[in-house]
């Protein structure tokens, strides 16, 4: 008796809540530029909006852009308020430059 089993590919279903890391990683470069750049947390959180709203895009108000916009803001703060060293090393799970990462838990300091 043959196997009747059928090779099908798996489906992924992206809902709205989902989001790209690649494009997730590229926003907070964006706003870390920004802030190489002067900019106030103020002006960022204001272009970001004015951004969505041009964009016209369904379901773009639900994404967590200036909540991930303060979160890297306040992390750049902190790393430009610490002492500079060579390295710098998350001391939960030993990433290094753990401030660039978004695939930390929840819990990390670091996450974006």
């Amino acid at each position: 008796m043959q196997d009747s089993f059928v090779s099908v590919e798996p489906v992924i279903e992206c809902g709205p809540a989902d989001l790209d890391l690649d494009f997730k990683v590229f926003f907070i470069e964006l706003v870390e530029r920004s802030y190489r750049q002067g900019h106030p947390l103020d002006r960022i959180i204001a272009d970001i909006q004015t951004a969505c709203c041009q964009l016209g895009v369904p379901g773009l108000d639900e994404l967590r852009f200036v909540q991930w916009a303060e979160q890297t803001f306040e992390q750049l703060e902190k790393q430009q308020s610490q002492p500079q060293s060579a390295l710098n090393v998350c001391h939960l799970c030993g990433k290094i430059a753990p401030y660039r990462e978004s695939n930390c838990a929840s819990f990390c300091p670091y996450s974006s």
